[in-house]
């Protein structure tokens, strides 16, 4: 897909993602090696052999942490050890309160920090919320920590030069 101009794709969900029944639901309590040696083994073939456009991070925790905010596993792992160039994002209300989950049906952990998003190197969060932007501006021109997490204004422009890098390598900027 890579060597058709302007074209891409998005592997996902990364990492851990087991089950698609009650995604939003899941810690999965695994350790390094396995993490490693079996669970996101598949993410690294890809990465360095096809670079794709893009990664979607997935709903569910890791030992505890949303995957979305997780720096091990998207900027040690994905970025640096494996050379990945694109855009990482999240899925669809992993940071927003999901309107499917209200009532009686509540998640089992807390939504993922738009804070801890920006934290890991994940570019983009889908769709994103008014509560997210708020987050993200007051962490970064009060120096707070939001929900766990300390951002600065240089995390943010890592992140847009990521989507920007990626717009321009695929022609997105071409009139």
């Amino acid at each position: 897909m890579q060597s058709r101009p302007g074209k891409g794709t998005t592997i996902k969900h990364y990492a851990l993602n087991n089950q698609e029944d009650n995604r939003y639901f899941t810690n999965a309590h695994v350790t390094e090696r396995a993490v490693r040696e079996i669970y996101i083994r598949g993410f690294r073939i890809a990465i360095e052999e096809s670079q794709p456009l893009s990664i979607m991070t997935s709903y569910n925790l890791l030992n505890g942490e949303h995957t979305a905010d997780s720096y091990d596993l998207i900027q040690a792992a994905a970025r640096d050890e494996w050379g990945f160039k694109g855009v990482v994002m999240t899925d669809w209300y992993t940071s927003v309160d999901m309107p499917m989950l209200t009532g009686e049906f509540k998640p089992a952990y807390p939504i993922s920090a738009s804070t801890g998003c920006i934290a890991a190197g994940n570019d983009m969060q889908m769709p994103g919320d008014q509560k997210n932007v708020d987050d993200i501006v007051k962490a970064v021109k009060t120096g707070e920590e939001i929900d766990g997490y300390r951002i600065t204004l240089a995390d943010l422009q890592f992140n847009a030069a990521n989507v920007i890098r990626t717009a321009i390598a695929i022609g997105a900027t071409k009139d």
